[in-house]
């Protein structure tokens, strides 16, 4: 009886354990991509500003010449909009993890007690 309390009581730690793991992984994973996408913010200021300047020569092309205070007023819009979608992307992602950690911590505790059902 001993024994079997013992291997119960260690298999019990070892799913919390694993499932601790998991939400520390899970974490870790969203900080570094959180941390990363700031890191490097100014290489997606650029990729906007690239796409909106090939917008402008393809309208340019399409339309004929267009004024520069036009096409300036464009690529800023452009590139505010596109600012506010990746914050609000951001926002929805980190909103949405802490979500999955809390029905993940939920589930670990649902395990738990399975487990150690004698």
């Amino acid at each position: 009886p001993c024994a079997r309390f013992t291997v119960h009581a260690v298999a019990i730690a070892v799913v919390v354990a694993a499932v601790m793991c998991a939400i520390a992984g899970f974490v870790l994973l969203v900080i570094q991509s959180v941390l990363s996408l700031q890191g490097h913010w100014n290489v997606y200021k650029q990729g906007a500003r690239n796409v909106a300047e090939g917008v402008q020569r393809l309208v340019a092309r399409v339309t004929g010449s267009m004024p520069r205070e036009v096409a300036e007023e464009i690529s800023q819009n452009a590139l505010l909009r596109a600012e506010e979608l990746l914050s609000a992307i951001v926002t929805e992602v980190l909103s949405n993890a802490w979500r999955f950690v809390l029905e993940f911590l939920m589930m670990a505790l649902y395990i738990a007690f399975w487990l150690s059902d004698p």
